[in-house]
């Protein structure tokens, strides 16, 4: 089982809920204004400050090869206009492997990585517009050429804690989703949570303890962690 689908050490249950919550939200959301709701939700987690999502069309070799409408934020609107008058997705280093991996791309760990000239002038661009510290997500709708592509950024994030990466792991598929549906009106598939995942989820929701919902659904604790722990996987 991958680190990122499985309980972990790396949160704690308030940590849970507020992730069940933000991603019972991205399976509900059809407009913009409740996917800033969802964002803002997601900014008690972690410590961005500035928020941004293209949708992006690329080519064969999955890059990037048009940015297409935004899904506006709070970006700095000079550094927006810079990237596209510019074409910065040519050399920006990020850009260039997002569609490559399934996980955020934190900065600081592609500074570390990418010191070639082109890296390292966008590098002081972006500082120049207030962009120093972050991380990045993308991924491919399915079907289809066009993909997601999350920026977020705070002086917070230089040196990014398993909690941090491990929340971050966990709510962009479901922010990917969202977007979609806000964006292109399309039903992407919920995840098929059984009539008893559902029920112990409902409970932890409202704060219970695993002994709590094995009392109230006639079982033992070791089947509602079980069950709450299947639930979480799907999702």
């Amino acid at each position: 089982m991958n680190e990122l689908t499985r309980p972990t050490s790396a949160i704690n249950k308030a940590d849970a809920l507020a992730l069940l919550e933000i991603v019972d939200d991205c399976l509900r959301t059809n407009n913009r204004k409740g996917f800033a709701e969802i964002v803002r939700k997601f900014s008690r987690l972690l410590p961005f400050e500035m928020a941004n999502v293209n949708i992006v069309e690329l080519d064969d070799g999955l890059s990037v090869k048009k940015l297409t409408p935004q899904v506006p934020v709070n970006f700095p609107e000079s550094w927006s206009k810079t990237y596209r008058a510019k074409g910065l997705m040519k050399t920006d280093p990020v850009a260039r492997l997002l569609f490559r991996t399934n996980d955020p791309i934190f900065w600081c760990d592609i500074r570390q990585r990418c010191r070639d000239c082109d890296s390292v002038r966008f590098y002081k661009l972006a500082a120049d517009h207030g962009l120093h510290e972050g991380f990045s997500f993308g991924v491919c709708y399915r079907g289809s050429n066009r993909a997601s592509f999350f920026t977020f950024s705070g002086r917070r994030l230089s040196a990014p804690s398993k909690r941090q990466r491990y929340i971050a792991a966990f709510v962009m598929p479901h922010l990917h989703a969202a977007v979609g549906r806000v964006h292109f009106v399309r039903p992407d598939s919920a995840p098929k949570l059984s009539e008893r995942e559902a029920a112990v989820l409902s409970c932890v929701r409202r704060g219970k303890t695993n002994r709590e919902i094995a009392m109230q659904l006639g079982v033992t604790s070791r089947t509602a962690k079980f069950r709450v722990e299947q639930a979480m996987r799907k999702l």
